[in-house]
């Protein structure tokens, strides 16, 4: 049991297994994270290696796989597609932006989409994202690139209540939602990315402005040492060892 009592050092890696969690603000408390945990309104989340592998990569590689000689896609794969594939984050948004441009309505890109059921998706997820759900009091937001089929299957499982999909400007999704939730005054976000960071920074900024109270950050990583995007928290993606922390088993 870690003492609730004891902040934790900015930077200290704590394990549990496979499972590993780093807290990286110096002036939080295990008590303190539980409660500002607890206490949040929203908590805004990615999807895509965040809560489970890509579903976004993988229906790409799908359709690579389905689609060899396929001129039409052919030409997608040798713009675009290998580099996705290869570098990840740092063309992916606009990659497959032109994917669902291009592909929305052929048949292969719905017969891959639709095997992202609800058992699908919970059986896919990464460990310990259905308990982070589920100990979560307040209302939950999914902003992902993601198509709505896909990101509503993880949101039955989740129990969310509201999703924005395709999201290519999260910050334009931040600020709506904002607007609309007038009443919410403290946020956790959780994602993997620089996209990601914007969220916060955008709600950071009303923190400051005295507009909202708190924002609790979490980075989803694939690596102890390789976050996403500055944080309070970085997490892997076996998130077992943050949910038994923010429910007190730990």
């Amino acid at each position: 049991m870690i003492s609730s009592e004891v902040p934790l050092r900015q930077s200290e890696l704590l394990k549990s297994g496979d499972s590993w969690l780093i807290i990286n603000n110096p002036e939080l408390t295990v008590a303190s994270l539980r409660e500002r945990f607890s206490r949040a309104d929203i908590l805004l989340a990615d999807l895509d290696e965040t809560d489970a592998p890509s579903p976004a990569k993988e229906i790409a590689k799908k359709l690579i796989k389905r689609n060899a000689l396929n001129p039409k896609f052919l030409n997608w794969t040798f713009q675009t597609g290998w580099t996705f594939l290869r570098e990840g984050r740092k063309v992916e948004s606009v990659s497959w932006e032109n994917l669902l441009r291009d592909f929305r309505d052929d048949e292969e890109f719905q017969k891959v989409v639709s095997q992202y059921t609800p058992r699908f998706a919970q059986k896919i997820s990464y460990p310990g994202v259905f308990r982070f759900y589920e100990i979560f009091p307040g209302e939950k937001i999914y902003i992902s690139r993601n198509v709505a089929k896909v990101v509503e299957a993880f949101a039955e499982v989740f129990s969310f209540s509201q999703i924005f999909a395709e999201q290519f400007d999260k910050k334009r999704a931040i600020g709506e939602i904002y607007d609309h939730n007038p009443w919410a005054k403290r946020f956790v976000i959780k994602g993997d990315s620089r996209e990601d960071e914007e969220i916060a920074q955008f709600l950071q900024e009303k923190r400051k402005r005295g507009e909202i109270k708190d924002v609790l950050s979490i980075c989803v990583c694939q690596e102890a040492s390789k976050g996403g995007f500055s944080a309070d928290i970085y997490t892997s993606r076996d998130q077992t060892l943050l949910s038994k922390i923010l429910e007190g088993k730990k």
